[in-house]
């Protein structure tokens, strides 16, 4: 198949599923996908306390993109919202209950371009969040805490996939990042902030990250 016979065709199936806003100028075919409510699942894998941090239910994604079908190339931006959440934490070989929060940090504001491979396009979209720690549950006892990375986490998302892959099914990222020191407020703060940080803190971290719209 031509690549001008490809190009039409995921124009067409685009427009079938009713998913965008399809504009025309003088020179070229643009179609701009809205992604609302797009479902965020997946999370970071700390390798130093050996066990998955995931995103709860409720996380999503919501923004657009804009992509020329004569070149197959745009931008996508957006923001991702996650509800604070609790999640058990093996610190010290005791469960900890753990309250987690993910803010992302600005807008994601990304790219797409043609892949190396035909047919295919990356979607580039680096991203950023600091993660919070809220409270430490142990033995019964609840500790409310202040604490959060002392940096953002970066999140370089990449993935190849094919337009209408973008547009109806979503992507999947994954890869690795560090997690930086952490950094508690109040009188415990110091005590509180040398501990998560050497039981939390280093490079490596595997993620991994799907983005799908809400009926997936």
């Amino acid at each position: 198949m031509s690549r001008i016979t490809s190009r039409l065709a995921a124009l067409a199936a685009c427009l079938a599923m009713g998913a965008l806003a399809a504009a025309t100028s003088a020179s070229a075919l643009t179609i701009q996908p809205r992604f609302e409510q797009w479902t965020v699942t997946g999370g970071i894998f700390d390798k130093k306390l050996n066990q998955p941090i995931n995103l709860p239910a409720g996380s999503e994604f919501n923004g657009s993109a804009v992509v020329e079908l004569n070149t197959l190339a745009g931008t996508v931006d957006g923001t991702v919202t996650a509800p604070p959440f609790k999640t058990t934490l093996k610190i010290l070989g005791q469960s900890v209950e753990t309250g987690v929060t993910f803010t992302e940090v600005g807008e994601a504001e990304g790219s797409v371009a043609p892949s190396a491979t035909p047919g295919l396009e990356t979607l580039t979209v680096p991203a950023a969040a600091n993660i919070g720690f809220t409270s430490l549950k142990l033995l019964g006892l609840s500790i409310p805490t202040a604490c959060k990375t002392s940096s953002p986490v970066s999140f370089p998302l990449i993935d190849n996939l094919t337009l209408v892959e973008l547009i109806s099914t979503g992507a999947k990222f994954a890869g690795t990042t560090a997690l930086p020191k952490i950094s508690c407020a109040g009188l415990l703060g110091f005590l509180e902030s040398g501990l998560l940080t050497q039981l939390i803190s280093g490079p490596n971290n595997p993620y991994s990250l799907a983005f799908a719209p809400p009926s997936q």
